[in-house]
């Protein structure tokens, strides 16, 4: 396993109690500024792994917010699964 694929790896167990966590906070105080910063740092997160990706692979970049704060936890979940996959994809090559 090369450096990269650890860190990837590293990002993923970093990131999964994280997602949990949030999905735990009752529904009631998930209107709380404190919740929607933290899941909009989430997003951050995301967009950020998009972001150099993009970079990297020499993809053309549009106009994003760096911190998106219309994704869920769920939207952003996924998306961070879905970058680190193109990451892996990217690394293997």
């Amino acid at each position: 396993m090369t450096p990269w694929h650890r860190w990837l790896a590293y990002e993923r167990y970093c990131i999964r109690p994280v997602v949990e966590a949030l999905r735990s906070v009752p529904e009631a105080r998930r209107l709380e500024p404190s919740y929607q910063r933290a899941v909009t740092l989430l997003g951050h997160l995301a967009v950020a792994l998009e972001c150099w990706l993009a970079r990297v692979d020499g993809e053309a970049q549009s106009a994003v917010a760096l911190f998106p704060t219309d994704l869920s936890v769920e939207e952003a979940a996924h998306r961070i699964d879905r970058a680190l996959d193109r990451w892996e994809h990217l690394l293997s090559r």
